[in-house]
Formats: structure tokens, C-alpha cells, sequence
């Protein structure tokens, strides 16, 4: 079954706004990871963001089975406590004058029946993570789906006469309660 994000995104003039584990390649697709732009004008982005496969590997925390995972050349969601998911992060172009605003167009999802990790948060050069404890924050004890945001976006920037924001995607959620994995649900997102 494939797994497809696609992003439109409108602009609103106006508005401002490593571990050594041994890991499991899980395919979704016959394709390949990828965040392609589809269109863009003045106006508006659209996205497809493609999740054909991820990495998982198990950790024992007292004893009780959760699962790690990453994509390939992507970050994670790395606040302590909080499951520790994919996250894709991409600078995009926006007007001089605008603000963002995304609306998700079309979805798709596959529910998983995994435990995920919480992130150790970031840890600082020199401390090895398999020295830090595992903690569970509120989000573990919530019967409902982290993150519940699909996407979000960064304070505005100017690089060398360019305006942008940093887009971050949310492609995983998972309910720690129900020990369900949200496999990438979005589909074509509108900016």
C-alpha cells in the first residue's frame, strides 16, 4: 500500500505569523522516502511527501518491549519523555509578506501495533545515551495520538534576500495507551 503526504500550502498576505542496535527495515511501498513539490506559485505550495519505508529496532525498558524509529537521513521528535518519532524537516520559500497557513487535502494511514520509545531528549557531546534513563512523561498515561499536529512551521527567516520558514512533518503518530503506531497518514498537504 503506498503511503503519501501531499502539502498544499497557501500564502496569507498580511498575516504574520545512534544508537547500536540491531534494526528492522519495515516497508510500507515498493517506493523510496521522498518530499517532492508539486506546484508552487505566488499563492501557494503543494507537497507529496512519499514514506515508503522505515527502520525500527527493539529496546527493553524494565523488561517491557518498545520499539525505536527512524528514517533515513531525517530527524526525531527528541523532547524527553515524549515518543520518540520521524520528523521530516524542510526550509521552504515564502513571500515577503505572509504568513503560513497548511491544510492537509488528502490522507491515508495504517494502523501498527507497536510500543514506541520515548526520545532521552538531547543529550550533550561526550554523555553516552545508554547511561541515561528512560522517563515517561504525561503523553504516556493519555489515551490519544501524539503528536496531534500533522505539521508545523518555524519563525519566518531572510537568507540573502530570501524569505523562508522551516516546515517540520509530522509523517508518525502513535497513542502509547492503545500501543497503536500511526503509519504516515498525510497525504497531499496545502500551504
Amino acid at each position: 500500500m503506498r503511503r503519501t503526504f501531499l502539502l498544499a500550502i497557501p500564502f496569507f498576505y498580511g498575516i504574520t505569523f545512534g544508537q547500536n542496535r540491531v534494526s528492522d527495515e519495515i516497508t510500507l511501498t515498493a517506493k523510496e522516502n521522498s518530499v517532492k513539490v508539486l506546484s508552487s506559485t505566488s499563492a501557494s505550495l503543494t507537497i507529496e511527501v512519499n514514506i515508503g519505508r522505515f527502520n525500527s529496532a527493539t529496546e527493553f525498558i524494565d523488561t517491557e518491549e518498545f520499539s525505536l524509529l527512524w528514517l533515513k537521513n531525517e530527524s526525531r521528535i527528541m523532547e524527553e519523555g515524549k515518543p520518540e518519532l520521524p520528523r521530516i524537516v524542510r526550509s521552504i520559500r515564502i513571500p515577503a509578506s505572509s504568513g503560513v497557513v497548511g491544510n492537509i487535502i488528502e490522507s491515508e494511514y495504517e494502523d501498527i501495533q507497536m510500543s514506541v520509545a520515548p526520545a532521552k531528549g538531547v543529550l550533550e557531546q561526550g554523555i553516552n545515551p545508554d547511561d541515561v534513563p528512560y522517563v515517561f512523561s504525561a503523553v504516556y498515561s493519555e489515551n490519544k495520538f501524539f503528536p496531534e499536529e500533522r505539521f508545523s512551521f518555524g519563525d519566518p527567516y531572510i537568507m540573502r534576500n530570501v524569505r523562508g520558514a522551516a516546515m517540520v512533518i509530522y509523517p508518525f503518530s502513535c497513542n502509547p495507551v492503545a500501543q497503536t503506531l500511526k503509519s504516515p497518514e498525510v497525504k497531499l498537504l496545502t500551504l
